[in-house]
């Protein structure tokens, strides 16, 4: 993931951890990259942004899904060269 602001940055999505049971607390919406995995979000990616936040959000942790974690994609290459439009 991209460590870095682009110059027509709107903000940048933060995500720590790719556990469902760590929703709450791996993903953010913030204003300047943290020291951790960030990507910078651009007026061109903010809805593709938008829906990974909330869909990340919307999942919340319970006994069943609890150990849960989301799937890397097929190409991590191609999921780069996406969030980073």
């Amino acid at each position: 993931m991209a460590q870095f602001l682009t110059s027509d940055n709107l903000g940048c999505l933060a995500i720590t951890s790719n556990a469902v049971s760590d929703n709450v607390q791996s993903i953010h919406l913030l204003s300047a990259m943290p020291s951790h995995r960030g990507l910078s979000i651009t007026k061109l990616g903010f809805r593709l942004h938008a829906a990974f936040f909330c869909s990340r959000k919307l999942i919340s942790s319970n006994w069943n899904n609890h150990d849960d974690v989301y799937f890397e994609p097929d190409s991590i290459k191609n999921l780069k060269n996406t969030l980073t439009i």
